[in-house]
């Protein structure tokens, strides 16, 4: 009997959705796009690539409890907490 174990990320495209909606509602600019291993925290504009925000203290209290509300915990940052992400574990066996 083999195992085999993935490592994926946890932080799914509907979340990533949803968390757009609530934070939308809620009147604000910044938006989150999906990277290659992340989740970046960004401003959309025709007229913007790409640009980083620094959020304050209460935008990242709001983000963490909305996805602990989606049983996403303990999520991870870069050291400029411009992106996020959380990786966890699937695995079955043949």
């Amino acid at each position: 009997m083999e195992t085999t174990v993935t490592v994926k990320m946890v932080i799914t495209e509907d979340i990533i959705a949803q968390l757009n909606e609530y934070f939308k509602s809620k009147g604000t600019v910044i938006c989150f796009v999906k990277g290659d291993n992340c989740v970046n925290i960004t401003i959309k504009d025709m007229y913007l690539d790409f640009i980083n925000v620094y959020p304050n203290k209460q935008f990242y209290s709001d983000l963490e409890k909305f996805l602990e509300e989606k049983g996403v915990y303990g999520i991870n940052y870069n050291n400029t907490k411009s992106c996020f992400w959380k990786f966890g574990y699937s695995g079955y066996r043949d």
